[in-house]
């Protein structure tokens, strides 16, 4: 069961919120009129490009807070134009302790003698007030981690003067963990935390999880029966019925399946025809149109003919060109397999922002008003295609997109095990899973050859609980009588 969302908004006053600016450009101001003129002298110089989603925190009061958004401002130097979430969550957790500075009438620049007076400590208490109310212990940290870099930022940016604050906002000092390498062997690792830091303590993997970037579940044979029976009845779109298949037959991440290009399909196409194999391989950085994926990290995608071919079928499809002549990109093979009704892509690429930047750029929809996808939408189209399935399939129980990774590793481990001539031992399964998933670390290509085992014997331990407890009831029973207990 997914986890109740935390509804942080009602245990505070203030309307302070945040905002996004579409295309925020930066530049100057120059006066340029020798006549001494403030009326009109001034120019704006801007610079190239533009930031999309700038983040904006707006006061109680409808106003931009100066120190904040400075602050923001002073991070756009060291962010990718093209991903601007960390930015965004940093202006969440800040306008959340502006939130917090405004409900209790506190200055965040001023520090009393008394630690507890102190804004910094304050807002660690009332942190974990909410924790108790419901707040994910991770979400506090996060926020107390941004104030802590706000603190720290101000004073490297000189937004303020350091003898105004100092090193009041909270004390800072070392401590060492201890960690295990991909030998087993132990090592001490040196990090700087802080008293008003809220440690999270580490959560024990459940055993029908895999933790591979998060915590994934694998499906179960019925249960991609249970997806396959609902795809032949037309429960979800072709995109999204499409980028599923992708997702489970490639191992693909939910933005290397939704940045796929037509090119890539064309070539691949035309590849398989010319060699006559069942396979073929897809590059994410070798071709003309680079696949985006996690960091960057170039990654070999293996498509098996069947789907190549349903993907071919599909981007020459009258649906489709429609939604491309209106796309970004247009009727080119740079543009995306999978655009929603509106033509919007699932996924927004890195390159697709990086063009956008380009004032020159040639296409017809360079619209003012781009929001950079997510993903968000095809997530959406999951829960309802998931909700439409379980009416008559209840074995399909709830799965975000990313398990479809996780489900393509476990059955590869499943194939090989099942071998009928054991050829392949657990080092082959590891390796196989590892190749496929582009792990850099075998020990969680591990997780995967081991899951099967794991949750049989969990099972198995379940079973005979439950069949002690059964067993207390019935002597219960006969000692005191069925009625009488």
């Amino acid at each position: 069961m997914a986890r109740r969302r935390f509804n942080s908004s009602k245990h505070f006053r203030s309307q302070a919120r945040v905002v996004y600016i579409k295309k925020f450009q930066e530049g100057k101001a120059i006066y340029t009129n020798p006549a001494g003129c403030l009326e009109d002298g001034w120019q704006w110089e801007r610079k190239p490009g533009f930031w999309p989603e700038m983040p904006v925190i707006l006061n109680g009061n409808g106003v931009p807070w100066d120190l904040g958004n400075a602050y923001l401002l002073c991070h756009l130097n060291t962010a990718l134009r093209s991903k601007m979430e960390s930015i965004k969550d940093r202006a969440k957790s800040l306008c959340f302790y502006l939130k917090f500075i405004e409900d209790e009438d506190l200055d965040l620049l001023e520090f009393p003698a008394q630690t507890r007076r102190r804004p910094t400590y304050l807002f660690r208490y009332k942190l974990q007030e909410l924790i108790d109310l419901g707040m994910a212990p991770s979400t506090a940290s996060k926020h107390v981690g941004h104030v802590i870099a706000f603190y720290r930022g101000i004073l490297n940016h000189n937004l303020v003067d350091e003898s105004r604050i100092g090193s009041r906002p909270f004390r800072s000092f070392k401590r060492y963990v201890q960690t295990l390498n991909n030998e087993g062997l132990s090592r001490f690792k040196e990090v700087q935390t802080t008293d008003i830091s809220i440690k999270v303590t580490k959560a024990e993997t459940r055993p029908d999880r895999i933790m591979d970037g998060g915590e994934l579940r694998p499906l179960s044979i019925a249960e991609q029966q249970a997806i396959m029976w609902g795809l032949e009845r037309k429960y979800c779109s072709v995109a999204t019925e499409l980028i599923m298949l992708t997702m489970l037959n490639t191992g693909a991440r939910i933005q290397s399946a939704c940045t796929l290009r037509v090119g890539h399909i064309k070539e691949a196409y035309d590849e398989l025809k010319r060699t006559g194999k069942s396979w073929v391989f897809i590059h994410s950085h070798r071709s003309r149109f680079p696949i985006d994926t996690k960091f960057g990290k170039p990654n070999n995608f293996r498509f098996p003919k069947t789907l190549i071919e349903k993907l071919f079928v599909y981007i020459n499809s009258e649906l489709n060109a429609k939604r491309m002549k209106s796309s970004f990109f247009g009727l080119s093979d740079e543009n995306y397999v999978f655009l929603t009704e509106q033509s919007n892509p699932f996924y927004s690429s890195r390159s697709e922002i990086r063009k956008r930047q380009d004032e020159a750029a040639h296409w017809v929809v360079n619209a003012p008003a781009f929001s950079p996808q997510n993903g968000s939408t095809f997530r959406a189209n999951i829960r309802n295609f998931i909700a439409r399935v379980r009416q008559d399939r209840p074995e399909l129980d709830e799965f975000a997109p990313h398990d479809l990774r996780a489900t393509f590793g476990m059955n590869i481990v499943r194939k090989l095990a099942n071998d009928p001539e054991k050829r392949f031992t657990t080092t082959h399964m590891e390796l196989a899973v590892k190749t496929a998933l582009n792990h850099n670390d075998i020990a969680t290509s591990r997780l995967y050859v081991n899951f099967d085992e794991t949750l049989l014997n969990v099972n198995s331990i379940n079973e005979m609980h439950e069949a002690i407890i059964l067993d207390g009831y019935k002597v219960l029973e006969a000692i005191y009588g069925e009625n009488r207990v």
